[in-house]
């Protein structure tokens, strides 16, 4: 793993923790994708597909700037083991995962919590 792929991935990972993720499904389940918009002309996104080829599910991880790819892995669903640069491209992909899990739970408990303040004010 070079430091360039070391620095990509702790700036992703910070980016990730402290910025909006969106998610799209475009292809009803084969593709999902992450996306931050960094600023009105970067964003990056994280695709992720799935396939079967012989009965073995295969994943694909792609992740780009502005529709660059920078970094990439297809990772067979037997694999035992990652190489590094393949568990921080995962990781990544986790991570997208979990915000978006923190994204609608925290708008669930503002949604909660305002509503309790509307049913206190009519009382």
């Amino acid at each position: 793993m070079s430091d360039d792929s070391s620095r990509m991935f702790l700036y992703l990972k910070k980016l990730i923790q402290t910025s909006f993720v969106g998610v799209a499904n475009p292809c009803a389940g084969a593709v999902k994708e992450y996306f931050i918009e960094v600023d009105t002309d970067t964003t990056v996104s994280f695709f992720v597909s799935n396939s079967n080829i012989g009965g073995v599910p295969f994943y694909e991880y792609i992740i780009t700037i502005n529709g660059d790819i920078i970094a990439n892995a297809i990772i067979s669903g037997q694999c035992k083991h990652l190489t590094r640069d393949e568990e921080m491209i995962v990781r990544l992909f986790d991570l997208c995962s979990a915000r978006i899990i923190f994204q609608e739970t925290r708008a669930a408990i503002r949604a909660t919590m305002e509503s309790n303040k509307q049913k206190n004010r009519l009382n």
